[in-house]
């Protein structure tokens, strides 16, 4: 009996201990990786050269009072086969997939590109910066996009196109709008499986309990992950978005682009 009180007693005190170490890290690693997610950012320089293809500025509202600039472009079929939003990637404009919209406009599809906010030509909004983190406001800006395509073509049912941050947004959008009645998405990435990587080099190498974390299990990672996000989103006024969670609400027809 006293054999198996003494293992008992030997295993809750490991498990305690081990509690107690994750606890410790998470405390003191959570605001540092906070910061880590936001300064070392993995951007990508987007190509902002781009074809002339003029249409007709117009000006989009977000629920917040963000202005954000678009260009809409008539085709000139008589009855438009659907009407399309146009969502750049990070860094770039609206301008970037003007050869996108031409190719649309000719097919016989009305379209609508837009700046996202701090992109461009529209308003910053408050306290806001790039990233290439997905957040609720750069969700609000094609469902802001969205309605004002309603408007400017109210016969035609809407699609939306986006690339990259764009894609990601595009597929949340639709997640929560059912007027959006397909979505094509061109290489949408989820938050935490592009900053696990990133943070788990970050713990592992640089980290002076990096022998910890090399006998963490991987949940743990993303459970730092996660308040890490968290602590970020609220240092930055923001609450940034699981595309991967939102993508499994969908209902529309879509199609995902991977690769080159």
């Amino acid at each position: 009996m006293w054999i198996l009180q003494n293992v008992t007693l030997t295993i809750a005190v490991a498990a305690a201990t081990w509690c107690f170490a994750t606890l410790v890290c998470l405390v003191w690693y959570a605001p540092k990786l906070a910061s880590y997610f936001t300064q070392h950012i993995p951007m990508l320089i987007p190509d902002l050269r781009h074809c002339e293809f003029p249409g007709d500025a117009c000006g989009i509202f977000c629920s917040d009072g963000t202005r954000l600039s678009g260009t809409f472009w008539r085709s000139d079929a008589a009855v438009p086969r659907g009407s399309v939003v146009l969502c750049h990637e990070v860094g770039g404009e609206s301008a970037c997939l003007n050869d996108v919209a031409q190719f649309l406009v000719e097919a016989g599809f009305d379209v609508l590109a837009f700046d996202f906010r701090n992109h461009g030509e529209s308003g910053p909004g408050a306290e806001y910066s790039k990233l290439p983190w997905l957040t609720t406001r750069d969700v609000d800006d094609v469902l802001a996009a969205v309605g004002q395509l309603r408007e400017l073509s109210p016969d035609a049912l809407v699609g939306v196109y986006g690339v990259s941050r764009g894609a990601s947004a595009s597929l949340c959008a639709a997640s929560c709008d059912p007027h959006i009645r397909a979505v094509v998405a061109d290489g949408p990435f989820p938050i935490y499986d592009m900053m696990l990587p990133h943070l788990r080099r970050r713990l592992r190498l640089g980290s002076t309990l990096g022998w910890i974390w090399e006998r963490m299990p991987d949940f743990w990672d993303l459970l730092y992950c996660r308040a890490a996000v968290r602590l970020a989103g609220h240092r930055m006024g923001c609450r940034f978005v699981d595309a991967r969670a939102r993508v499994r609400s969908i209902r529309q027809p879509g199609l995902l682009i991977r690769g080159e």
